[in-house]
């Protein structure tokens, strides 16, 4: 058990795992940031947290999602600092 916990903190943690498709998703955030509603009813940085979300960057999801109005189910998941 203890040399299998020395390798896990041995290992360098990864910073950025998907660099590509962090530098996508903060383009279309900055495009979309004075798009508060598309005509059909869905909110463009709501779509950028998430995606934000699901690759793992949890701060990026939490600043998007400070910007723009969550519905209650993402404040539970995903509360923001600035509350």
């Amino acid at each position: 058990m203890a040399v299998a916990a020395s390798i896990l903190y041995a290992q360098k943690p990864m910073d950025d795992r998907y660099p590509q498709i962090r530098a996508v998703i903060r383009e279309a955030e900055l495009a979309a940031k004075d798009v508060p509603i598309l005509p059909d009813k869905s909110r463009p940085l709501l779509w950028a947290g998430n995606l934000y979300a699901r690759a793992g960057y949890l701060d990026d999801a939490d600043r998007t999602y400070a910007t723009t109005t969550v519905p209650a189910i993402y404040r539970q998941v995903f509360p923001c600092r600035s509350e």
